[in-house]
């Protein structure tokens, strides 16, 4: 049974890397947001990775997008959520105000009670 009802993002056969592309290409586009889907449906350890790599960059829309996929990595069934959390919590420190808010709305999509006392800060 699938994990989710939109057969789109079981079947998509890119790679993490085209899909991270592509997302990054059409940055704040419903395509971004479509790709990012299909990597967070996934949340296997590929994508955990690639979106804990993604949240190292300089480039501001960039670590958007891995917070982003960190955020529901697993949809139905959450992957890696400590290890997200982590992440995300520290993306609570960045110098860039829309970066905190998509951290704290992805901590949000982890209900992590541990993220609490970083999110009160």
């Amino acid at each position: 049974m699938p994990k989710h009802p939109i057969p789109e993002l079981e079947n998509d056969s890119r790679s993490t890397d085209e899909l991270i592309q592509t997302a990054l290409e059409h940055y704040g586009s419903d395509l971004f947001y479509e790709t990012a889907h299909v990597l967070q449906y996934r949340g296997t350890r590929e994508e955990f990775d690639a979106a804990k790599n993604l949240c190292e960059s300089d480039d501001p829309h960039v670590r958007e997008l891995g917070i982003y996929i960190l955020g529901m990595l697993g949809w139905d069934t959450p992957t890696f959520v400590e290890e997200s959390g982590a992440i995300l919590i520290g993306c609570l420190d960045d110098a860039d105000e829309d970066i905190i808010a998509a951290a704290a709305t992805a901590l949000g999509h982890r209900k992590l009670p541990s993220a609490i006392p970083a999110l009160l800060k």
